[in-house]
């Protein structure tokens, strides 16, 4: 098993998720594989570890799961083993890539004084910021702190 390959963010009508590519060839009905989503490098309890078997190589991390989780990279882990053999896993293997699933600012700090020119603040999130169905009056509404 190779390391696996994190996709995402996919958007759906009114959700997105990511998912976890599981980068194995063998086919073998005994074998499972374990994924676990990490942020910022740490496991958290509200994130369940998913057990998937052939032929699933495609595990998906729903969004709703992120909520408390923005503003930190994303990454998927998967290990390998065997039915009957539960307790000879293998070692996690991290995805070759990761994702900062949050809002990005530039620049990072603004200084602005009284009667400065007028500056630029770039924000934006690089999450969907996603509707429910059928309505057309969403919005997003930032609080920033002077």
């Amino acid at each position: 098993m190779s390391q696996p390959v994190l996709y995402g963010p996919i958007t759906s009508q009114d959700s997105f998720s990511f998912s976890c590519f599981i980068n194995a060839t063998e086919s073998n009905p005994d074998q499972r594989f374990e994924v676990k989503w990490d942020f910022n490098g740490k496991e958290f309890p509200g994130v369940p570890r998913q057990n998937v078997s052939d032929p699933v190589r495609l595990v998906p991390l729903d969004g709703k799961l992120l909520q408390g989780h923005l503003n930190k990279y994303i990454t998927c882990n998967v290990r390998s083993f065997y039915v009957g053999r539960e307790s000879s896993k293998s070692i996690f293997q991290k995805s070759v890539n990761k994702y900062f699933a949050g809002w990005q600012v530039t620049p990072e700090q603004l200084d602005i004084s009284e009667g400065d020119p007028i500056k630029k603040l770039d924000v934006w999130s690089t999450l969907p910021i996603v509707c429910g169905a059928n309505r057309t009056d969403c919005c997003l509404q930032l609080k920033m702190g002077i």
